[in-house]
């Protein structure tokens, strides 16, 4: 079949030209694809994107997890706590992996990587008292039985990668050179 590419498809309306040799079904907005080319049985998955909504509703989770610290938040970032969060999780470096909990159960974010920038911000003086058995045991549901057991605890242990890191690093010394008090 022949386009002529010089028409006007309308508003929100696209055309494609696809040529395939042989088609079972298809459906150009799909997130797995199963090819059988050479004769082998292969898989391909995209991950779905998060729309805004999606990515909203997710942050408030996130924000309402890391508020189940607030009685270890140091008293100088008490006021703030809810701010810097919301800032760290807008970062780029950190927003493209936060939103996607991977094979974790239980959870619609990243919680390991939620973890690690706790241990990174105990650093900072965030937190009194820091003790990954306490704290997983205060991030854990209330009716779940593992308590200090849960599988947080060895991610409180461990700071975030280098990249991350070094870009909450940059984070801080901005955030306290236009936020001193």
């Amino acid at each position: 079949m022949k386009f002529d590419r010089d028409f006007n498809p309308g508003t929100n309306n696209t055309y494609q030209e696809v040529n395939i040799g042989h088609v079972e079904n298809y459906v150009p907005n799909a997130t797995t694809v199963i090819s059988y080319g050479s004769g082998e049985r292969s898989r391909t998955t995209s991950p779905r994107p998060k729309d805004e909504v999606e990515k909203a509703n997710i942050l408030k989770t996130i924000i309402g997890y890391v508020n189940r610290l607030s009685p270890c938040i140091a008293g100088k970032w008490a006021d703030r706590y809810e701010d810097v969060w919301t800032e760290i999780l807008g970062l780029d470096i950190v927003s493209e992996s936060v939103y996607d909990a991977g094979k974790q159960q239980g959870t619609v974010f990243n919680r390991d990587l939620v973890a690690n920038i706790i241990n990174y911000l105990n650093s900072r003086g965030f937190y009194t008292d820091y003790n990954s058995s306490h704290f997983a045991e205060l991030l854990c549901d209330k009716d779940d039985y593992r308590g200090k057991d849960h599988p947080v605890r060895k991610a409180l242990r461990y700071g975030p990668s280098e990249e991350i890191a070094a870009r909450l690093d940059r984070f801080f010394e901005n955030y306290l050179l236009f936020h001193s008090k």
